[in-house]
């Protein structure tokens, strides 16, 4: 009787089993097939971002100016807007500045020139050429595939001792389909 209640369960699952691949109205869930890039890029039409902390502790300043990292966009992106949220105040005697890029000196995407020094919300504005930089014939310069995108802080008139940020970068990747899809690693395309 033991032997019997022991594999009760198993026997069980083995004809619930038959039973759904015999039965034509029973319809067998399938695993879902996801592509994976290693920029971030969906397959909907869906605003993207790369959202980052900066903490001037964080970065090594070398005549008050560092470059850092802070992701990576997908080939033919349009990096629509840049905004940065100062939490604590970058004191600097003059002005700490930003600027970004597809390079380490980080000014094709926005020129040095957006402000951090103040406390508060602070737009960056995003040069009208950026969208030739991630695409367009442009040759890969990201380490997985796409571009990727240096941050460069400058401080002003002084070094500056204290500063925390929250950095949001906005883009679409080309992902309509037919007119503007996925490129691959190491390739070039038009742009869209």
């Amino acid at each position: 009787m033991r032997k019997f209640w022991r594999n009760l369960p198993g026997a069980l699952a083995a004809g619930l089993f038959l039973l759904a691949a015999l039965s034509p109205g029973i319809v067998q869930a399938q695993a879902p097939t996801t592509t994976q890039f290693a920029p971030r890029q969906f397959g909907t039409q869906q605003t993207h971002y790369i959202r980052f902390g900066f903490q001037l502790t964080s970065c090594t300043i070398v005549s008050n100016t560092c470059v850092v990292k802070v992701g990576a966009v997908p080939y033919n992106s349009v990096i629509w807007r840049i905004s940065v949220s100062t939490n604590t105040a970058f004191n600097s005697v003059t002005n700490d500045l930003i600027s970004f890029g597809t390079n380490t000196t980080g000014t094709n995407i926005v020129a040095a020139g957006c402000v951090m020094h103040a406390q508060g919300l602070t737009a960056c504005t995003v040069l009208a050429t950026a969208s030739s930089v991630t695409g367009n014939g442009a040759t890969q310069t990201g380490l997985d595939g796409g571009f990727d995108i240096f941050m460069v802080y400058v401080s002003s008139g002084g070094a500056a001792t204290t500063g925390n940020a929250t950095i949001l970068i906005e883009y679409s990747p080309a992902n309509d389909g037919a007119t503007c899809a996925n490129v691959p690693f190491g390739s070039t395309a038009v742009g869209c």
